[in-house]
């Protein structure tokens, strides 16, 4: 997390190594193991893996300093 720190900071995250950036309107976050993989949702244990997640447009605003 401390090497994405100045991406971050710097509003430059697209450019991180490793990181893929993209649009979508919705999204599936599946895996390739057989056993099960649970995901958290803010740290808590929430439902297994395939997950669908579903953009909502417009609902968050976010404001940064320029």
């Amino acid at each position: 997390l401390v090497t994405y720190a100045k991406y971050f900071l710097s509003g430059k995250f697209k450019q991180a190594h490793g990181v893929k950036y993209f649009r979508c309107k919705q999204l599936k976050i599946n895996t390739s193991s057989k056993r099960t993989i649970q995901t958290r949702i803010d740290g808590d244990p929430a439902m297994d893996l395939p997950v669908n997640v579903y953009i909502k447009p417009d609902f968050l605003k976010v404001i940064v300093p320029k």
